[in-house]
C-alpha cells in the first residue's frame, strides 16, 4: 500500500528539484521518489568508498596517528598560533 509523505523544504531546494525534474522530464514528485528509492537501496559498503583507495598511500613518518591524532592536532595548532615564529 502506498503512503503519502508531506515535508517542508526551503524554496532554494524546491527550485533545484524542479530544475532536475525538468531535465529528466519527470514530475518533481517522481524525481524525489526515485531519489529516495535510490538512496535507501544504495547500501554503503566500505569497499565502494573512493577514499578507501587512498588508505596507506601517505607516508608521514608517524605510526600512531590514529591513536594520538588529538595530540598532533593540538601541537600543530599551538605551532600555528605561536607568536614567536
Amino acid at each position: 500500500m502506498a503512503k503519502s509523505l508531506t515535508i517542508q523544504i526551503p524554496d532554494e531546494l524546491e527550485q533545484k528539484l524542479e530544475r532536475q525534474a525538468e531535465k529528466l522530464q519527470v514530475s518533481v514528485e517522481d524525481f524525489v521518489l526515485q531519489s529516495l528509492v535510490k538512496s535507501v537501496e544504495t547500501e554503503y559498503l566500505p569497499e565502494n568508498d573512493p577514499i578507501l583507495a587512498l588508505a596507506g598511500t601517505l607516508h608521514l613518518g608517524t605510526t600512531d596517528l590514529s591513536q594520538n591524532h588529538d595530540r598532533y592536532i593540538s601541537e600543530a595548532l599551538a605551532k600555528d598560533l605561536s607568536p614567536n615564529e
